[in-house]
C-alpha cells in the first residue's frame, strides 16, 4: 500500500536533495506543497483568469518545492520540475516542448504560472536542461536560484542600511561626488550579496583574483551578446541559436595584446572561448542571456586556471 518513494521521479529526489543541501542552513525547503497552502482559496476563486475547470485542478495539485524564509516563514521561490513534457515558463504562460500523454498539461501548467504570476510570486518550470551539469561544474539551475536570491539580499541591505548612507551624504552637496557615494554604496552590497548566494558568481570571483593578483595574468573577459556575430561564426558556432534558447558569447585574451585594426574579429589572441545556450524562461531578476555569460565566463576562467597550473578549490 505505501509508495516506496515520495517523489515522482530520481530526479525529482535528486532535485530537492540538491536544494536541501545547498540553501537549508538560510531556507526551509517544502516538497509537494498544496496549491492552497501557499494561495488564499477565496481568492484564486474570484481571480478573472481562473475558472471552474482549473479551479478543481488546482484543488488538486501541488507545487513540487517551495522555498520559505527561515524567519518569516514566507514562501520566497517556487520552482517546478517538469519531466514529462521537458517546459519552461515565460513570464505568463507554460511552453510545453514535448507531446506527453496528457492532453491537459499545458492548461494545468500555465494556471499555477498565472496564479504565481498574479501574485507577483517568484515561480519558474525547469527541466533536464536546467539540472545537467555543465562541463561537471555547475547546472543553470545554480544560477537560477543564486541570482534570485542574491537580487533579494541586495535589496534587503540596500535598505537595512540605508541609514549609513543618508548619514555619509548629510554634508556633501557635490552632485557628482553624491553620485559616486551612492553608487560606491550600491556596489559593495551587491558583491556582497553575489559572494554570499550566487555559488557562479562566487567561483568567478576567486578564480578572478587568483589569476590576476596571484599570477599576475593580465587576462580580461570579454561577453559578446548578439546572434549571430561575425566573431562567433569563426569560433565556429551555429549560425543562430535553437528555439527557445539565448546565449551570449565569452572570451578571453591577454589585455597586452592589441587589437588589428585590419581584423577586429581576429581569434589569434584568443585564449578560449564559450557560448553557454540557455533556455529562455521566467524567473523574476534573472535574465537568461546574463546567466549565459555568467557560467561562460566561469568556464573559461576555470580553463585558463588549468592552462597556468592554477589550483581551483
Amino acid at each position: 500500500m505505501l509508495r516506496e518513494n515520495l517523489f515522482d521521479s530520481k530526479t525529482e529526489e535528486r532535485l530537492y536533495l540538491y536544494l536541501h543541501s545547498n540553501l537549508s542552513d538560510k531556507f526551509m525547503i517544502h516538497a509537494h506543497v498544496p496549491v492552497f497552502n501557499v494561495f488564499e482559496r477565496k481568492k484564486v476563486r474570484n481571480h478573472p483568469k481562473i475558472g471552474e475547470r482549473e479551479f478543481s485542478f488546482l484543488e488538486k495539485t501541488n507545487f513540487d518545492f517551495v522555498v520559505v524564509d527561515k524567519d518569516s516563514s514566507n514562501p520566497i521561490l517556487i520552482i517546478e520540475f517538469d519531466g514529462l513534457g521537458m517546459g519552461y515558463n515565460t513570464e505568463k504562460e507554460y511552453v510545453q516542448v514535448k507531446e506527453t500523454c496528457d492532453p491537459y498539461r499545458k492548461l494545468k501548467l500555465d494556471c499555477k504560472t498565472i496564479l504565481c504570476h498574479s501574485a507577483k510570486m517568484p515561480f519558474v518550470i525547469i527541466s533536464y536542461p536546467e539540472v545537467e551539469l555543465i562541463e561537471n561544474q555547475i547546472t543553470v539551475l545554480d544560477g537560477i536560484i543564486g541570482t534570485y536570491l542574491a537580487n533579494r539580499e541586495f535589496n534587503r541591505l540596500f535598505q537595512e542600511d540605508v541609514h549609513l548612507l543618508e548619514e555619509e551624504l548629510k554634508n556633501v552637496y557635490d552632485p557628482i561626488q553624491r553620485e559616486v557615494i551612492i553608487e560606491q554604496y550600491g556596489l559593495e552590497r551587491e558583491v556582497e550579496s553575489k559572494y554570499r548566494y550566487n555559488p557562479i558568481l562566487r567561483k568567478i570571483m576567486k578564480l578572478q583574483h587568483k589569476l590576476m593578483l596571484e599570477k599576475k595574468l593580465p587576462i580580461s573577459c570579454s561577453k559578446i551578446l548578439g546572434d549571430p556575430t561575425p566573431l562567433s561564426k569563426k569560433l565556429g558556432y551555429p549560425d543562430q541559436d535553437d528555439e527557445g534558447y539565448d546565449s551570449c558569447l565569452v572570451i578571453a585574451e591577454y589585455r597586452e595584446n592589441k587589437k588589428d585594426p585590419e581584423d577586429p574579429f581576429s581569434t589569434k589572441n584568443i585564449l578560449c572561448h564559450r557560448k553557454i545556450p540557455v533556455r529562455t524562461f521566467h524567473c523574476k531578476g534573472v535574465v537568461p542571456w546574463i546567466l549565459s555569460a555568467d557560467i561562460g565566463e566561469l568556464l573559461v576562467l576555470l580553463e585558463i586556471a588549468n592552462m597556468f597550473g592554477v589550483s581551483v578549490d
